[in-house]
């Protein structure tokens, strides 16, 4: 049962959070600022996840980016991981115990078990993170862990195809989504040995790579005054 549970949790975030624009993405911070791993099932976005937790960056969640429309900061949600069958050896191998050492079998998923974030976001860390860097993983078994830059106009594009409850914002989804990937770095990312990939993604934060040309967080005017109403759910 517990699978179905974590689903109905998740669909009733999607019906209840209706003050955040929710993205199909797992979020983590580093360094005072966010990223976005964006992608739909598949993509391999828990496995990185729990990959660069382990390596001590600050869990946000695996599942949604809740961006607030008026600061677009993300905002964590520290929902256990759920990890697929797949990436169970991988997981273990990072050191971060499956909850109770067993599976649950979860319709076309197959196999899942979960990784609690114990220390997630703590009382040191923030709750919300600016957001630096929007990547696109694939995970491509054998390959070798690749990071091409991708525009912002198509990054804008596939983000967009990835919020969840689009019924709530209309078109103000857009406006969000392009003043985010107008103050990140934008990426596709070709996954592969998850310690390489994640040693490629802590690079993006390194001191000698400096932040994005533009890093005025401040949403534009009618993203203000959006916020300041109350948002109607349809």
């Amino acid at each position: 049962m517990l699978p179905y549970i974590e689903w109905g949790i998740n669909r009733q975030v999607i019906a209840r959070c209706r003050n955040y624009l929710q993205l199909h993405a797992a979020t983590l911070a580093k360094n005072g600022s966010a990223i976005i791993l964006a992608g739909n099932s598949g993509a391999g976005k828990s496995t990185l996840a729990a990959a660069l937790f382990a390596r001590g960056w600050t869990y946000l969640c695996d599942e949604f980016a809740m961006i607030n429309p008026a600061t677009l900061f993300v905002h964590a949600f520290p929902k256990a991981l759920c990890i697929k069958s797949g990436s169970f050896d991988v997981v273990k191998r990072l050191g971060l115990p499956l909850w109770h050492k067993r599976y649950y079998v979860r319709a076309y998923k197959g196999p899942v078990s979960y990784v609690v974030p114990r220390s997630g976001v703590s009382r040191r860390n923030r709750s919300s993170y600016p957001v630096r860097h929007v990547i696109f993983p694939q995970f491509t078994e054998g390959a070798t862990p690749r990071l091409p830059p991708l525009s912002r106009a198509p990054a804008a594009f596939a983000l967009s195809s990835l919020v969840l409850n689009r019924g709530t914002f209309g078109p103000l989804a857009t406006s969000i989504i392009s003043t985010i990937v107008r103050n990140a770095s934008c990426f596709r990312l070709q996954t592969g040995p998850v310690w390489e990939t994640c040693n490629l993604l802590e690079s993006l934060f390194s001191e000698c790579n400096p932040t994005p040309r533009t890093i005025d967080l401040r949403p534009p005017k009618d993203l203000k005054t959006a916020a300041r109403q109350p948002v109607k759910h349809r």
